[in-house]
């Protein structure tokens, strides 16, 4: 429980899955995971979940960063995709949260520009990783 409860922090209940399965742990029932265990475990032991985990630090709704940036939130989508904005997933349906960028580094929109011209340069991933962060 204890390292599900670490993971949580960089990783959706999907990911918890695959990291747990790959390494060959099992449930006390000598199962495998699955994202329905994850959460019914996670519901049992009261773990917070990672949506608001994520909120806890500060980052925003799709709505409310396009609010704080006066933009549509389809927008937000499009410049998530294009790596402008950075979002970390909170569940395994692709639904994210995003950091306010700070005042020097918000994106505007730019009519006339394509987007691949103002795409950053940094490759955005998400708090996964390929490897565990703590042993239990």
């Amino acid at each position: 429980i204890q390292e599900i409860d670490t993971l949580l922090d960089y990783c959706t209940e999907g990911e918890i899955v695959q990291q747990l399965n790959e390494r060959g742990i099992t449930s006390s029932m000598g199962h495998r995971f699955t994202p329905s265990l994850i959460a019914k475990l996670r519901r049992a032991h009261r773990l917070t979940p990672r949506y608001h985990r994520l909120r806890k630090q500060g980052l925003l709704t799709q709505n409310e960063i396009a609010d704080e940036l006066g933009v549509h939130s389809s927008t937000v989508r499009t410049w998530y995709a294009h790596g402008i904005l950075v979002g970390y997933n909170y569940n395994d349906k692709g639904e994210r949260l995003y950091p306010l960028p700070d005042e020097q580094h918000r994106p505007t929109k730019m009519q006339g520009q394509k987007l691949i011209e103002r795409s950053n340069k940094t490759k955005v991933t998400s708090h996964a990783t390929n490897k565990v962060q703590h042993e239990a």
